[in-house]
């Protein structure tokens, strides 16, 4: 729960709750929970170091059984989540190529 959430409540102390574990079926759509899923799969990749191919269809695999409320509400199945996010997900080797360096780069900073 964020604290703009219980900010925005001071008439009903239980309505961020409440809003947050009856969220609407229209706030849902399918770029939002392609980046939901490639947000949490990036975050893994980050935390474990792990940026093959391989570990990348794993974590969007664990992604996506997470998220099989939301994939139900757009109307999809696992295999086409799957298809959407792997597309997505092609940028993270070149971000780790870029940023991910065993060891700090001066080179590339802008003076």
């Amino acid at each position: 729960m964020t604290a703009t959430a219980l900010s925005n409540a001071p008439n009903c102390r239980r309505k961020p709750l409440l809003s947050s574990l009856f969220r609407s079926t229209t706030d849902i759509t399918p770029a939002l929970v392609w980046g939901n899923i490639l947000h949490e799969v990036m975050q893994k990749c980050l935390d474990e170091n792990r940026w093959e191919e391989e570990d990348l269809g794993v974590m969007v695999d664990e992604a996506i059984s997470g998220r099989l409320g939301d994939l139900v509400v757009l109307g999809v199945g696992e295999e086409l989540a799957r298809k959407e996010v792997l597309e997505r997900a092609k940028g993270l080797s070149m971000f780790k190529e870029r940023y991910m360096l065993p060891f700090p780069d001066v080179s590339s900073i802008r003076r």
